[in-house]
C-alpha cells in the first residue's frame, strides 16, 4: 500500500495566501519547512508516517460506497438481497 502525507495523522491541510497546502508538524521538528504541495505526498521515505486511524474505519457514506467497489459488490445489493438487513451509515 502507498504512503501519502495526506493520509499521515501529523499532517493537514491549511490555507496560506489562498492556496491550499499539505502542513506536516514533523518536517518542523527536523528543521524543515511543515508547508508540502497539497498533492497527496509521497510519504515512502519518511520515518514518522502515521497514517490517520479515522480513515480506515467504514464511518462516511463514501468509504461504504469505496468499501462495495473495491468488493465488486453492486450498490444495486444494498437494499435488496445481499445487504437488505444491514444498517449503512448516513
Amino acid at each position: 500500500m502507498t504512503k501519502f502525507c495526506s493520509s499521515c495523522s501529523h499532517s493537514k491541510y491549511v490555507l496560506v495566501k489562498g492556496q491550499k497546502k499539505l502542513f506536516c508538524e514533523q518536517r518542523l521538528a527536523f528543521g524543515m519547512s511543515g508547508y508540502m504541495p497539497a498533492d497527496a505526498t509521497d510519504a515512502e521515505e519518511c520515518l514518522d508516517f502515521d497514517p490517520a486511524r479515522r480513515r480506515d474505519a467504514l464511518t462516511t457514506r463514501h468509504a461504504y460506497q469505496q468499501a462495495m467497489k473495491d468488493c465488486g459488490i453492486p450498490l444495486e445489493d444494498e437494499n435488496n438481497g445481499l445487504l437488505c438487513n444491514v444498517i449503512l451509515p448516513d
